[in-house]
């Protein structure tokens, strides 16, 4: 029995995709009510943009960064399911990039991103091309006060155990690459996005 089935890359408009977040939003708003904006959001989103952009540069960028499955839940009924990853990238040789960019260095966020690309991995198995997941992480917490405490530690040393570790930006794929990459954001890049983003919200 198929744990998975339906397994497909979407664009943001897809019907069924506006749908689910259309139901998703009214459903947040009816159980939180007004909410003051998190000036975080609007930093996260442009450290997103901005390593979306710099990774479009060396590999082209795909439309469909949306993944949609369906899989079944405790009484074995199928259930539709996505999830929108931060770019979806297609490299010349073939191989299919999905990124995740998390913005801060604490070790449950990045946990959290590894796991994403593992269950996305798990879930495009059976597709072509060939799939890899890539985590960016911007250590925010290194510059703003906003983000909580830099790294303890190296993050280099942190990977060193739990996905290779590419250069920034990457610009081609290691031979035989691993399924989950990882990338550091430089500081400077990221210093750049907490200036425009005070620009923007002042």
């Amino acid at each position: 029995m198929p744990a998975v089935r339906g397994v497909m890359w979407l664009r943001r408009d897809a019907h069924s995709f506006r749908r689910h977040v259309a139901h998703h939003a009214a459903m947040a708003k009816a159980n939180q009510g007004n909410r003051t904006r998190d000036p975080r959001n609007a930093i996260c989103l442009r450290v997103e943009r901005w390593v979306r952009e710099a990774l479009a540069a060396q590999w082209p960028l795909s439309p469909r960064h949306v993944l949609r499955w369906e899989a079944r839940d405790l009484r074995q009924r199928w259930i539709e399911k996505f999830r929108e990853h931060d770019g979806v990238f297609d490299c010349p040789d073939g191989t299919r990039v999905v990124l995740e960019v998390k913005s801060s260095a604490s070790r449950s966020t990045i946990e959290h991103g590894l796991a994403q690309l593992r269950e996305m991995l798990a879930v495009t198995a059976g597709l072509a091309p060939r799939t890899v997941g890539l985590l960016a992480v911007a250590d925010l917490g290194a510059l703003s006060d906003l983000f909580g405490q830099a790294a303890a530690d190296p993050l280099a040393n942190y990977f060193a155990e739990k996905a290779p570790l590419l250069d920034w930006p990457p610009r081609c794929l290691p031979p035989g690459a691993a399924r989950c990459l990882v990338t550091l954001v430089p500081a400077a890049m990221v210093q750049a996005c907490l200036a425009e983003t005070a620009e923007v919200l002042s």
